[in-house]
C-alpha cells in the first residue's frame, strides 16, 4: 500500500473552522455597515464588498429588511452563510446601519495570493462604496464599514484529502 497526498497548484484546499475551537471561541467576525449623509436623500443602491465579491443593498431603508440584507450577504462568493440585523435608520433621509455577522465561510473559498484569511478577515477586506447611489439630492454622502468583533474568533483548518492506493 502507498499512501500520498494530493497537492493542487492551482486550487485551494477546502476550509472549515476547526471543531473544539467552535466551543472555546463561538464569536463570529462582525462587523457594521454605516451610510449617512449631511443633508437630503440618498436614492439608488450602495455596493458592499468582502473581499473580491460585492453586493448591492437598497438605499430604501422601509424596504431593504433584514432577510433582504442576508440574502445580500450570502450571495457573496466569500461567504457561505450570514445574519443580518438593521440597529438604525431614517426613512426621510434613507440612511442606516446594518450589524452583519459572518456566520459560515465557503468549504471551497474563492480566495487567491491577495484576499486570504484564517477565519478573522480584517477590516481591510471589507469595503463600501456609493458608486450606484442618485447623490444629486444628498450633500456629503458617505457608507463606512465598522469593525465590531475581531477576536476571540474560531481558527480555520485546511482540509487535507488523502488517497490511498493500493
Amino acid at each position: 500500500m502507498k499512501l500520498s497526498y494530493l497537492f493542487l497548484s492551482s486550487a485551494l484546499c477546502p476550509k472549515s473552522f476547526e471543531p473544539l475551537s467552535l466551543v472555546t471561541n463561538p464569536n463570529r467576525r462582525t462587523i457594521r455597515l454605516v451610510t449617512g449623509l449631511k443633508s437630503g436623500t440618498i436614492k439608488g443602491n450602495y455596493k458592499f464588498g468582502f473581499g473580491p465579491s460585492y453586493a448591492s443593498f437598497s438605499t430604501d431603508v422601509k424596504s431593504f429588511s433584514n432577510i433582504m440584507c442576508k440574502n445580500a450577504v450570502e450571495n457573496l462568493v466569500t461567504v457561505s452563510e450570514a445574519s443580518c440585523i438593521r440597529e438604525e435608520y431614517n426613512e426621510l433621509a434613507n440612511t442606516a446601519s446594518y450589524l452583519i455577522t459572518l456566520e459560515k465561510y465557503p468549504l471551497k473559498p474563492q480566495e487567491n495570493n491577495l484576499f486570504s484569511h484564517n477565519g478573522t478577515a480584517p477590516i481591510e477586506y471589507f469595503s463600501c462604496n456609493m458608486t450606484e447611489t442618485d447623490i444629486s439630492q444628498a450633500e456629503s454622502p458617505y457608507c463606512e464599514v465598522q469593525d465590531v468583533l475581531s477576536a476571540g474568533l474560531p481558527s480555520i483548518i485546511i482540509i487535507l484529502f488523502f488517497f490511498l492506493y493500493l
